[in-house]
Formats: structure tokens, C-alpha cells, sequence
């Protein structure tokens, strides 16, 4: 990995062929239950939703936790 170029404590990680597929299945993924939630739920409520939990999610990047 390569350091940053503004702060020596970080390193610069980019992901392998095989992240990006997860990362195009964990899309897919999350398109096939916003697709199943507005066939219930309909595009109103489906709205609703996303809109209420985006006021609970932090903006950015999502970064794993331990909680």
C-alpha cells in the first residue's frame, strides 16, 4: 500500500477486481430489496422511507464499526 501523500500515518487502499465485484453485488443487492419495498410498500412510503433513515445515517462514506 502506498503512503499518503499529505499525512505519513495513512496508507492509501484501493480495491482488487474481486472488492469491486462485491462491491457491484452488495449494489445489486440493495437494488433488489428498494425494488421489492416499493412493490409492498408503493413509491410513496418507499420514498418515506429512504428519506427518513438517510436523517439517521451519517453523509459520506460508509466505514465498518464495532458496535
Amino acid at each position: 500500500m502506498p503512503p499518503h501523500p499529505h499525512d505519513a500515518r495513512a496508507k492509501i487502499v484501493t480495491l482488487t477486481e474481486r472488492g469491486w465485484a462485491c462491491t457491484r453485488a452488495a449494489d445489486a443487492a440493495a437494488a433488489r430489496f428498494t425494488e421489492q419495498w416499493a412493490n409492498t410498500l408503493g413509491g410513496a412510503a418507499t420514498n418515506g422511507l429512504r428519506d427518513a433513515l438517510a436523517r439517521v445515517v451519517t453523509p459520506g462514506r460508509v466505514r465498518p464499526s464495532a458496535w
